[in-house]
């Protein structure tokens, strides 16, 4: 990994629907280097996989949450594989500290996300606390 692999992995993460062109452009290089450089990238397995960043806002979800999860480390794999089946989360990331688990949650409205919250996460064995940071998405409002 040099200067040159670090500045196509920054570009690629802005963009990473963006031309060999594009690509080669910003970072001062040739079309074909920045071609072999990703290639390379994606052989070694630092670039895994190429993905989208959905505006949730725009489908109906404009309630984005943030769920800390302390959990009875005795369900804790059983727990994963729970949280994974709720319809509304996005992503379960295991980390150490105050939480065991932060779920990445979307909604279509403050009631449902009360509802996956009171009711669904109730039901799942082994779950002892949750604290939910909310944020509100509106494709009308200005991020500012």
């Amino acid at each position: 990994m040099d200067e040159i692999d670090m500045k196509i992995l920054h570009e690629l993460a802005r963009d990473s629907r963006c031309t060999y062109e594009t690509l080669a452009s910003r970072i001062g290089i040739s079309v074909p280097t920045a071609y072999n450089r990703v290639r390379k990238l994606i052989k070694k397995g630092v670039i895994k996989r190429f993905t989208i960043d959905v505006d949730y806002a725009k489908i109906g979800y404009p309630i984005r949450a943030l769920v800390g999860v302390i959990i009875d480390p005795r369900f804790s794999a059983n727990a994963r594989t729970a949280f994974n089946e709720l319809g509304n989360v996005l992503r379960v990331v295991e980390v150490t500290g105050r939480f065991d688990f932060i779920l990445d949650i979307i909604a279509s409205s403050t009631d449902e996300l009360k509802d996956l919250l009171t009711d669904k996460m109730s039901k799942i064995r082994g779950v002892i606390k949750t604290e939910t940071m909310v944020q509100v998405y509106s494709s009308e409002i200005p991020v500012i």
